[in-house]
C-alpha cells in the first residue's frame, strides 16, 4: 500500500484496531458493508464482532490475509493524554516474510513501538510490553 490509501476496516489490522477501541464503533460496525477482499476476510457481522472481542483482549489486531493474499499485518492502538485513542501504529509483510508463528514476537515488538508513542502523547496508563 501507499501512503493514503484507504483499506476497508474490517479486512485490516489497522481498520480492526480503530473499529475495536474507537469511540465511535457501533455506529461503524453498523453502517459496514461486509466485502470479502479475499476468502479469508470476515464477511459476516458475528464473525467480526467475535474477532474484534480477540482483538480487544490481546490488545492488538492482526489481518491474516484478509484484505491482499500473501500479506500479513499486525496493529495496536496509540493513547493520548486523555486516554482516547489517537492512533493506530502497525506493520505489513509478506506472508513468508511474517509467518503466523512470529506473530507473537511482531506483537510485542508492535505494542512496545505504541506505548512508546503513547507516553509521548502523554498517556500515562500504558503497561509497556516486556516490563
Amino acid at each position: 500500500s501507499r501512503s493514503g490509501t484507504l483499506a476497508d476496516l474490517h479486512a485490516s489490522a489497522t481498520g480492526k484496531v480503530l473499529l475495536t477501541f474507537g469511540s465511535h464503533t457501533p455506529f461503524f460496525l453498523r453502517a459496514l458493508r461486509l466485502e470479502a477482499r479475499t476468502p479469508a476476510t470476515f464477511v459476516a457481522h458475528d464473525t467480526l464482532m467475535a474477532e474484534l472481542e480477540r482483538v480487544a483482549r490481546q490488545g492488538y489486531a492482526v489481518d491474516n490475509e484478509e484484505y491482499h493474499l500473501g500479506v500479513r499485518c499486525l496493529a495496536a492502538p496509540v493513547w493520548d493524554g486523555s486516554g482516547a485513542m489517537a492512533a493506530a501504529i502497525g506493520i505489513t509483510a509478506s506472508v513468508n516474510t511474517f509467518p503466523k508463528r512470529l506473530v507473537p514476537e511482531v506483537a510485542g515488538h508492535v505494542m512496545s513501538a505504541a506505548a512508546d508513542l503513547s507516553l509521548r502523547l502523554g498517556f500515562r496508563a500504558v503497561k509497556r510490553v516486556n516490563e
